[in-house]
């Protein structure tokens, strides 16, 4: 198993994908040059560390995990965001952002959905599917909302 600090990455690396069942170690010493973050944690424990200083040039991010990661901040430059997390509240979606995947979420209405995002995808449906899509649909039209 992979559980070791990343700060001995190459600079030029521009994309990680990263699957771990135990990953004691922060993901804010990645590359600056790093343009897609993939990582999936399938740990039983909490992932002990938040998620608030990744590369500024991050443009994609993709976050699976079954147990709670918070998330603090995210780079602005972030165009697509996959997360498959269980978290009740999105308040920390960048500005930039087009593009949103999202697994389990509970009240929409805690979202805070970017000016210049122009896509939502939802992969796992829940029972709040229906309140999900009608939601987002009433407050932004110019939205398209798939599921998976």
């Amino acid at each position: 198993m992979f559980n070791q600090c990343l700060s001995f990455l190459p600079s030029g690396l521009e994309e990680l994908y990263l699957l771990s069942y135990i990953f004691s170690y922060s993901l804010n010493d990645l590359p600056s040059g790093l343009k897609k973050l993939s990582f999936s944690y399938c740990g039983e424990d909490n992932y002990k560390y938040s998620i608030n200083n990744l590369p500024e040039n991050l443009e994609e991010l993709e976050i699976y995990s079954e147990q709670p990661i918070i998330i603090e901040n995210l780079p602005s430059k972030i165009k697509k965001l996959s997360l498959g997390i269980n978290d009740k509240e999105f308040n920390f979606l960048p500005d930039g952002l087009e593009e949103l995947e999202i697994g389990v979420i509970g009240d929409p209405g805690k979202i805070i959905f970017p000016e210049k995002l122009k896509k939502i995808t939802i992969k796992r449906l829940n029972r709040n599917y229906k309140k999900i899509e009608e939601y987002i649909s009433t407050i932004r039209s110019d939205i398209i909302i798939s599921e998976l």
